[in-house]
């Protein structure tokens, strides 16, 4: 049986959830804006979303500009630019998107925040990947 890239039973899905004090809503407009990500990424990788505008629909596509170095994982690897497309959105709820080096065929890799509010006031916010759509490997739960 094939599940969605974020359905909790998938094997090679990776989550990290946290509680926010703030409405859903107030964290949607965030994380559905590309531009945003700079600020809210941990990695270093994310550098800038050139003209990128707050996403709406699935089908949507946005340019992030991106550096290795940071992670230091992978040698010579330094700057490179991806092109992200919305897979689904759901407002208040969910951004998915895949990624892929521009000019290239998707990677099968899936990102995305899932939205849970808990109150008006707080609520449940997962980062959510999925390594390749296709993959039967290694469980990242």
């Amino acid at each position: 049986m094939e599940h969605s890239p974020f359905d909790p039973a998938r094997p090679d899905r990776a989550s990290a959830s946290g509680y926010i004090p703030a409405p859903a809503h107030e964290i949607f407009l965030i994380v559905s804006n590309p531009a945003r990500y700079v600020e809210i990424d941990g990695s270093g990788m994310l550098q800038a979303a050139p003209g990128a505008n707050p996403l709406t629909a699935g089908g949507e596509a946005f340019d992030m500009d991106m550096d290795r170095r940071p992670l230091g994982d992978i040698p010579n690897m330094a700057e490179y630019k991806v092109r992200c497309t919305v897979t689904q959105l759901i407002p208040d709820r969910l951004v998915e998107w895949t990624v892929r080096a521009v000019d290239k065929p998707p990677s099968g890799h899936v990102w995305g925040w899932q939205l849970e509010p808990l109150t008006d006031s707080e609520t449940e916010v997962s980062g959510l990947w999925c390594p390749s759509t296709g993959s039967k490997a290694r469980s990242r739960t």
